[in-house]
């Protein structure tokens, strides 16, 4: 007796782990994603008229093209990342620039490090709406004054 009782413990174990798992399935980033300029932080000064990212997001890959207009002219730039492994690109003047990327619960995280960055923390974490219409950016940017943040809202196309 006790081992059925055991053993419908352990179905029922099993069971639930399912569901939760479920319901924390990781977020896709994957779409068309046009800045909302209003609820954005924008520098005073700033040229920016647009800003976009097309990203794909297949398992632990992100692809991200990024599309700035200034002055009414496009600069475009592609970068992919993989999620859990540490990259080191080359950055202005051939200085090495790490990056590696986690999830932290529902948010995917970038944290950068390079010489100028030593003792700073920069990052940016993504989050997305419940209904998935939203990404929101968030930066910290290290300065001699301490950390700056800024907040970029996305809306998907």
């Amino acid at each position: 007796m006790k081992r059925i009782a055991w053993l419908c413990l352990a179905v029922a174990v099993a069971e639930l782990s399912g569901r939760l798992s479920a319901q924390t399935k990781l977020p896709d980033f994957s779409g068309t994603w046009v800045q909302n300029m209003e609820k954005s932080f924008i520098p005073k000064g700033s040229t920016l008229e647009g800003y976009t990212n097309e990203i794909e997001h297949v398992g632990e890959s992100v692809k991200v093209v990024t599309i700035l207009r200034r002055a009414g002219q496009e600069t475009k730039s592609e970068r992919t990342f993989v999620i859990g492994k540490e990259e080191m690109v080359a950055g202005p003047g051939d200085i090495a620039i790490t990056t590696r990327v986690k999830w932290e619960g529902q948010t995917l995280v970038f944290e950068l490090s390079n010489p100028f960055t030593q003792g700073g923390d920069p990052r940016e974490s993504w989050t997305l709406s419940d209904d998935g219409k939203v990404l929101t950016k968030v930066r910290r940017i290290p300065t001699p004054q301490g950390n700056q943040m800024q907040t970029f809202v996305l809306d998907k196309r």
